[in-house]
């Protein structure tokens, strides 16, 4: 049976729970071996959605990245992205400006079903068709990698160390030039 193509669309407040049940899912499979594993176990669905309600309620911080999601038939949440000006100052001033893509999951369960691509796409959509676009990835996590390459997507020599739970872990970024 043909599945549907997931839309995109800007994220409301109805959607934190979907949002914070993709992202710790997420986080629990795609970052198990290489985030202390007790870290993982500890994560929850509530306590983020908890966390996310302040981006979207009426006390939301102006200037907040938005957040798109891609969602299935039934409107389920099935992933989300952030994206924007890129916020380190490690790149030359004089050249095209930078784009960012903070963050983008998409729910285990429905992995290798379009949904990345989509919302991979849809971020382009928001930055600057003349930027570079750049990501920082966990150097150990060979998935993600993998299709950020399919993306376009090259790592650039740029290293990082995400501390997360007493672990320091390698990162590396990716990044796009404009074409030209």
């Amino acid at each position: 049976m043909p599945t549907t193509p997931p839309s995109v669309r800007p994220a409301t407040a109805a959607d934190v729970p979907g949002i914070a049940e993709v992202h710790v899912r997420a986080w629990q499979r795609a970052y198990a071996g290489i985030v202390p594993a007790a870290y993982l176990d500890s994560l929850d669905p509530g306590v983020r959605a908890e966390q996310l309600a302040r981006r979207f309620g009426p006390d939301a911080v102006a200037g907040t990245v938005p957040t798109l999601v891609a969602t299935g038939a039934e409107g389920t949440v099935l992933g989300f992205v952030n994206a924007g000006p890129y916020r380190d100052d490690d790149v030359p001033a004089d050249g095209p400006g930078w784009g960012e893509i903070y963050a983008i999951y998409v729910h285990p369960g429905h992995w290798t079903r379009g949904a990345g691509r989509a919302l991979f796409d849809a971020a382009l959509g928001t930055l600057d068709a003349d930027r570079t676009v750049a990501l920082w990835v966990l150097e150990a996590n060979s998935n993600a990698r993998r299709f950020y390459e399919r993306m376009g997507l090259r790592p650039d020599g740029a290293t990082n160390v995400f501390e997360i739970a007493g672990a320091a872990i390698p990162e590396i970024r990716y990044r796009r030039d404009p074409v030209t």
